[in-house]
C-alpha cells in the first residue's frame, strides 16, 4: 500500500507572522495620520476662536461709529449686554414695490449668554425698536468663558467708570472676552470711543 501525501490549505506560521506584521505596520501609519488629522483640527479651532473675537470687535465698533442719540430709542446696558440707537441696514417695508435693503435708524443688541458660551447681536428697524421689538439673533462667536462691558462717563470734568449705561451713551466703551485654549484662560480686551451724532 502507498500512502497518499496530504495537501493542507492552511496558513503556515511564516505567513501568519508576515501578514500580523503588515496588518500593524498599515493600522500604525492609519493611526498616526489621524492623530496628525486631529491636532490640525485643534489647532484651527483655537484660531477660528481669535478670529471670531477679532470679528465681533471690528463688528461692534462699526455699529458704534455710527451710534446716534434718538429721544424714542434709549440705550441699554449692564455688564454682559449693550443695545444703543444706531444705523442699521434692513429691508424696506413689505408695502413698497422694491426688495432692496435700505439704512436707517434702528437699534442693535450685543449679548453674551451664558448657558450656550456664546455672544449674540439682534437688530431692530425704526418700527421695531419703538415697540421694543428685536427680529431674530445671530450668533457672533461660541465657546467662550465671558463677555464684560464697563462704560466711561465724563461727568464735571472727572471721568467714571460704570457696569450700567444711563440715558445717555457713554464717552467710551471697554468689551472685555475671556475664553479658554490648550494655553489656559486669556482674555482680549477693546476700549472704543463713541462718536454721538445728534
Amino acid at each position: 500500500m502507498m500512502m497518499k501525501k496530504r495537501h493542507c490549505k492552511g496558513m503556515t506560521l511564516v505567513e501568519i507572522l508576515i501578514t500580523v506584521g503588515l496588518f500593524a505596520a498599515v493600522s500604525l501609519a492609519i493611526y498616526r495620520s489621524l492623530d496628525g488629522g486631529i491636532r490640525v483640527w485643534k489647532k484651527s479651532q483655537e484660531l477660528v476662536c481669535e478670529e471670531g473675537i477679532a470679528l465681533f470687535f471690528e463688528r461692534l465698533t462699526a455699529d458704534i461709529r455710527n451710534a446716534r442719540e434718538y429721544s424714542l430709542i434709549m440705550p441699554e446696558g449692564g455688564e454682559t449686554k449693550f443695545a444703543f440707537s444706531t444705523t442699521v441696514v434692513t429691508a424696506q417695508d413689505q408695502i413698497l414695490a422694491s426688495r432692496e435693503n435700505i439704512r436707517q435708524i434702528g437699534k442693535v443688541e450685543y449679548y453674551f449668554d451664558i448657558t450656550a458660551h456664546t455672544i449674540y447681536r439682534r437688530q431692530a428697524n425704526y418700527g421695531q425698536a419703538v415697540n421694543k421689538k428685536f427680529q431674530d439673533p445671530m450668533s457672533i462667536v461660541n465657546g467662550l468663558d465671558s463677555l464684560h462691558f464697563k462704560y466711561f462717563y465724563l461727568s464735571e470734568g472727572k471721568e467714571t467708570q460704570t457696569q450700567q449705561v444711563s440715558s445717555v451713551l457713554p464717552y467710551a466703551l471697554e468689551a472685555e472676552v475671556k475664553f479658554t485654549d490648550r494655553y489656559g484662560p486669556r482674555s482680549l480686551k477693546k476700549l472704543i470711543l463713541i462718536p454721538v451724532k445728534m
